[in-house]
């Protein structure tokens, strides 16, 4: 009777292992596949972020442009209006 016991408790522990150890595998398959998302989350952002650089780049570039077109025709206007006295 003794040794029926023993197994049995050697049955529930085994038992008890694997279902410890299936819950183990299943979360690390999640955080796995979390893992996963959360990198192709963050390439996607990356792509974003280097697309709004090259557009800040060139936004920054036309306000350059501008702002000379704009000290250009002010030079201009200023000269027209001393050469005009």
């Amino acid at each position: 009777m003794k040794v029926a016991i023993i197994f049995f408790e050697i049955f529930l522990k085994i038992s008890s292992e694997r279902k410890s150890r299936t819950a183990a595998l299943n979360a690390k398959k999640k955080l796995e596949i979390e893992v996963t998302d959360l990198t192709n989350q963050n390439e996607g952002y990356l792509k974003s972020k280097d697309e709004l650089s090259k557009q800040l780049a060139k936004m920054q570039r036309l306000l350059r442009d501008l702002r000379n077109d704009n000290e250009e025709v002010r030079a201009e206007k200023d000269q027209a209006q001393s050469a005009a006295r």
